[in-house]
């Protein structure tokens, strides 16, 4: 799902949540860069993330969707980064407007070795996608005479 070129709305029957949100995170990330060597700026991402809109939106007003949910969801991370584009289209100064994108929370995907980062404020962290709890998450009374 990280490397498909899908339209999120056709990622969201296939794939759970998480995954989707994780997907138009990297997408964003992506786009802003791409927008601004391009000379689309912020009109040309806010019109990317206009198309997404509609396409969910209009999903939506299906009958029966399963995905409901999910698009629900999107729609609102969508809302979030039409904010963050909001903020980069006040600022005019280069080194500001820089300063400001490395301010957000960017989802960065290598697809040479298949990890994820989220990077905030310079700092960067990967993204498992493996879950240890370890022996006992949960212990309680009766879990404690349960092991006994």
């Amino acid at each position: 799902a990280m490397q498909s070129e899908e339209p999120l709305v056709e990622l969201a029957k296939k794939y759970p949540l998480q995954v989707c949100v994780l997907v138009q995170r990297i997408r964003f990330t992506k786009a802003w860069p791409r927008a601004k060597r391009e000379g689309r700026g912020v009109k040309g991402c806010q019109g990317e993330l206009d198309t997404i809109k509609a396409a969910l939106l209009s999903r939506l007003r299906e009958d029966e969707v399963e995905e409901a949910t999910t698009i629900e969801v999107l729609l609102v991370l969508l809302h979030e980064q039409t904010t963050v584009l909001r903020k980069l289209s006040v600022e005019k100064e280069e080194e500001k407007l820089a300063a400001l994108w490395k301010e957000q929370t960017l989802v960065r995907y290598d697809s040479g070795s298949d990890t994820v980062e989220l990077l905030q404020s310079g700092e960067v962290v990967a993204v498992g996608d493996e879950f240890c709890g370890g022996p006992v998450m949960v212990t309680t009374e009766f879990t404690y005479w349960l092991r006994t």
